[in-house]
């Protein structure tokens, strides 16, 4: 049974109502709650998405996470007169919001990697990532609880092989 507010798709659920009654089915669907499909758009922030750089298949995600990001953004791409838009005013004019940012997204070369250095903290890893099991024995014994013994026969059952 489906919980109201829960989403389907609509093929798996005419599969499963193959032999039922269409009233049964349109009753059962009209409960549900469908989510759209959105892309990148987000109720929350505008722009919100991944725009076309210059050059062939580049890319460059930009978000306007709050207003003072949008007036940092509008100084950025010399939109000074769209820096007082409120985050309600940005999502209903969404598709010019996009275009503006588009418009100079195009204009600019991707670049890979951070466009900032943080004055304390060194950028970039510092060490690889763990190999296959590599912290297998902190896992079982700090984590999971196991003792030597217990690992010691899970060893010799090959359990880790």
């Amino acid at each position: 049974m489906l919980a109201t507010g829960s989403a389907t798709d609509p093929c798996s659920f005419a599969l499963r109502f193959r032999g039922g009654t269409a009233l049964a089915a349109a009753t059962l669907l009209a409960a549900v709650d469908h989510q759209r499909r959105v892309g990148n758009a987000s109720d929350r922030a505008c722009p919100h998405g991944v725009f076309a750089a210059r050059g062939t298949e580049q890319w460059v995600a930009i978000v306007a996470q709050d207003d003072p990001a949008w007036s940092r953004l509008c100084t950025l791409i010399h939109r000074a007169d769209l820096a007082a838009l409120t985050l309600e005013q940005r999502l209903g004019a969404v598709s010019m919001i996009e275009d503006v940012v588009s418009s100079w997204t195009m204009s600019q070369s991707a670049v890979e990697g951070p466009r900032f250095a943080l004055s304390r903290t060194p950028i970039g890893p510092s060490a690889g990532g763990p190999t296959l099991g590599e912290h297998l024995y902190e896992v079982l014994t700090e984590g999971l609880g196991y003792d030597v013994e217990s690992i010691a026969d899970l060893a010799a059952a090959e359990a880790f092989d």
